[in-house]
């Protein structure tokens, strides 16, 4: 393990930090984790920018894995946290690679998986606060809720937002920008469901969590920041409208119930897609959604299929080819 805070020094802690094609941002945060007391397992979904070899290079502390193909924020993590595992760690967390981590995050997360209560040792995961990597006096995520209305897991605005003065927040979900369990908790809940690919995943894992008996928290001590959604543009925009649809209608109705599923799509789907077309005369995102629903209600799961990708595809070329065509 890397040397670093003593309260860690004899725990088996693992950060699992997942990667697609995001060489820079990555090799920035590994500088940040170096003095932070925790084994990395730096996990790479068949990247193609040469990320792997920039790590084993510049970090040769870090462990690495090579997936080889593009598993989705699911099957990435769960890779590495199966691995963690099958390695003995006590306490494994998942990272984003888009992030910066201020000096002495891990601890206060580790710290709050120690509390004991009457009857023994609490079962929790925690998320540090995550602030935005350009303006770091704001919170990004401190904790969330699940909208039963229009059955939508939100952020919390910054109204709603307890005041961060060191107390753990309770919350219902957790963001999988960052959380951290012991590998007891981790086998408990299980892994993250790959069948949702990309997108509502760390939701899904905090509700089956609470459903176990976890307590969900926020521990507003540890702080990182975020730099969102980088790996989001182009055709993974394209994809992203078609995964928040398909993984929103199924996580409505898996853990909510009829009347948010309905609500999910009146409200997510059908009017979002209305205004974007009637105020900016955008169909794409909207073609993309109803692709999603389409899939939802037909029950393909995974990564999108050839229709929905190629119809990412054409999506981004045109939004191209209309910025280049803005700038001239």
């Amino acid at each position: 393990m890397i040397s670093g805070d003593p309260r860690l020094a004899r725990r088996s802690v693992w950060l699992v930090v997942l990667n697609w094609n995001g060489r820079d941002d990555t090799l920035e945060l590994l500088s940040g984790l170096r003095s932070e007391p925790a084994q990395i397992l730096f996990v790479d979904n068949g990247s193609t920018d040469g990320t792997i070899d920039a790590v084993r290079q510049s970090y040769p502390e870090v462990r690495t894995l090579q997936l080889g193909l593009n598993r989705g924020f699911a099957g990435g993590n769960n890779a590495g946290i199966s691995m963690a595992l099958s390695e003995g760690a006590e306490i494994i967390g998942i990272l984003n690679n888009d992030t910066i981590v201020e000096a002495g995050f891990l601890a206060p997360l580790v710290d709050a998986l120690a509390d004991f209560g009457p009857t023994g040792r609490l079962e929790r995961a925690v998320s540090p606060d995550i602030r935005y990597s350009d303006a770091p006096e704001l919170s990004w995520w401190r904790g969330s809720t699940l909208d039963y209305r229009s059955g939508w897991p939100r952020h919390l605005t910054k109204d709603e937002q307890a005041p961060a003065d060191g107390a753990e927040i309770p919350t219902p979900l957790l963001t999988g920008c960052c959380m951290v369990a012991r590998a007891e908790t981790w086998r408990r809940v299980g892994e993250f469901d790959e069948r949702l690919f990309l997108i509502y995943e760390d939701s899904d894992w905090s509700m089956r969590a609470t459903s176990a008996g976890v307590q969900l928290l926020v521990v507003p001590e540890s702080r990182i920041r975020h730099k969102v959604s980088r790996s989001f543009t182009g055709r993974a925009n394209a994809l992203g409208s078609y995964y928040f649809a398909r993984n929103g209608l199924i996580f409505a109705w898996r853990h909510l119930g009829v009347r948010p599923t309905l609500g999910f799509l009146r409200d997510h789907v059908l009017r979002r897609s209305a205004g974007e077309a009637l105020r900016r005369r955008e169909f794409g995102p909207g073609a993309m959604r109803l692709l999603g629903v389409s899939a939802a209600v037909m029950g393909r799961r995974g990564p999108a299929g050839r229709i929905a990708d190629g119809a990412a595809r054409r999506l981004a070329t045109s939004w191209s080819t209309r910025s280049a065509q803005a700038r001239y």
